[in-house]
């Protein structure tokens, strides 16, 4: 922790250990025993008393027959039934590319892209009113070039913004595929623009990571004739989806949903005060504002979990529900976020969906100093992912919560820091650059993001603008940075 460890760092040491040394650590026990010394001496005294727990292997299945999807694939495939041509579950990329750019190779290494992930050839069918996982061979991709460098500079820009925002919001088919689109915009013989968009439902954060140093790997080969060096992928998404629910027996869903029945009983949504009146049946129109922490105070944000034996996540958690607490004027605060759903190192180095949603709720008492709340707070988050296998979906039927259609299933609010590992996102002879996509949609009433790049803290808050106005927006961005 010393070094840096946060929650996902801390996984993968689990992750590792399980492989190493054929037992499982819970998370609790790393924060507790934070050395190796103490972690060993854990392990050392499971193992004597018989405590260690064969650890499980994900088979290779058969591609014949049906293929179930995933808990969260099945939650999307279920929405999109209801709603086919929703833009709310597009996860869009665009990347300004600055060089020597050879289009040929770019797309080659694209199509071995898709040869190597199955997920990017997948499809999904309704089978007996269920959804089934339908993989495609591999095949060629086509890389389709925009050319815009005859058109004068303001008009070049405008051409841009509407492609991107078109390729953002563009729907796709989940029966019909593919869902990957890629698109090649020129501006200058040396300046393109990269877009890659995927439906949700094959895709994560983590993903984008694999995707950048699986494909920059890719285009090297093709442009030296040599071969990737990338490693074989013991396992594909649809091994994952079939271990998964095969893992999840009742006796372990049940022990787990126990746990959430009593953490959420009685749970009410924060109500903060909104510039408008809450619409009947929840809307997803949305736009964001974005904001820096300052060098020094994220230091000390860091610096003041790492004194509790937290993480910065904790840390941040704790600090945007004194936030809601406060706008509010609540003191039961729950904020849902999202775990990446890698524990297990076999599935670091997929593209697929793999997310599960959680509740984070606390007690906000003005009488207690922030190092008490951030305590809890560390508490809370642990015994989260303790128990985090439940898919979210299950979560909600356990709970039967009072149904209103004017907010989201147990929380309206979400807090996240983006910290999965960074690929290798540098193209040979090309400099890379994102392109910022304007936020169009929100899922939830506040989405408050957080993401750590080279020691500087950034933050965006995605927010309904059904609900508020961006100069509430602001205020609540300036609360939160003075806080």
């Amino acid at each position: 922790f010393e070094l840096g460890g946060d929650s996902i760092l801390s996984i993968q040491v689990i992750s590792r250990a399980r492989v190493a040394l054929g037992v499982e650590v819970s998370l609790r026990s790393l924060f507790t025993h934070p050395t190796v010394a103490g972690l060993a001496g854990v392990i050392v005294a499971d193992a004597d008393a018989g405590g260690v727990v064969p650890v499980s292997v994900i088979p290779v299945v058969s591609r014949e027959g049906a293929l179930p999807l995933s808990f969260a694939q099945q939650r999307l495939w279920f929405l999109n039934e209801f709603e086919p041509d929703s833009s709310e579950y597009i996860s869009p990329c665009a990347l300004r590319l600055r060089g020597v750019l050879d289009v040929g190779a770019l797309t080659r290494a694209l199509t071995g892209l898709v040869a190597r992930h199955e997920s990017l050839r997948t499809t999904f069918e309704s089978v007996d009113g269920r959804g089934v996982q339908v993989i495609h061979p591999p095949c060629e991709v086509e890389l389709p070039v925009l050319d815009l460098t005859k058109l004068a500079d303001h008009d070049r820009r405008v051409e841009l913004d509407r492609a991107l925002a078109q390729e953002a919001l563009r729907p796709f088919d989940l029966s019909a595929g593919p869902l990957l689109r890629v698109r090649l915009v020129r501006l200058a013989d040396q300046e393109h623009v990269l877009t890659l968009v995927l439906h949700h439902i094959v895709t994560d954060g983590w993903s984008n990571g694999v995707l950048m140093g699986d494909l920059a790997e890719l285009y090297r080969a093709e442009l030296t004739t040599t071969t990737p060096q990338l490693g074989v992928l013991p396992v594909q998404y649809a091994d994952f989806a079939v271990w998964q629910r095969a893992r999840l027996s009742d006796t372990m869903a049940g022990e787990q949903l126990d746990y959430w029945t009593r953490q959420l009983a009685g749970i009410t949504p924060v109500e903060l005060p909104t510039d408008r009146p809450r619409p009947a049946v929840h809307t997803t129109a949305g736009a964001s504002l974005g904001f820096m922490v300052p060098a020094a105070v994220a230091a000390k944000l860091k610096e003041l979990g790492h004194h509790q034996d937290g993480t910065p996540f904790m840390t941040l958690v704790a600090a945007c529900q004194v936030l809601l607490a406060r706008w509010s004027g609540q003191d039961d605060i729950a904020v849902g976020t999202v775990t990446s759903g890698r524990d297990r190192t076999e599935l670091e180095g997929l593209v697929g969906f793999f997310v599960n949603t959680l509740v984070l709720r606390s007690q906000v008492e003005r009488t207690q100093t922030f190092t008490e709340l951030l305590t809890g707070v560390k508490g809370t988050v642990l015994d989260a992912f303790a128990h985090q296998d439940v898919p979210f979906e299950r979560l909600v039927d356990a709970l039967h919560p009072t149904r209103d259609t004017s907010h989201t299933p147990l929380f309206d609010v979400l807090v996240l820091l983006q910290n999965t590992p960074n690929q290798a996102s540098e193209l040979p002879g090309l400099q890379i650059e994102g392109v910022h996509l304007p936020v169009v949609t929100a899922k939830f009433d506040l989405s408050i993001h957080f993401q750590e790049l080279d020691g500087d803290l950034y933050g965006l808050i995605e927010y309904n603008t059904n609900l508020f106005n961006p100069d509430t927006i602001e205020r609540m961005t300036t609360h939160l940075q003075r806080l």
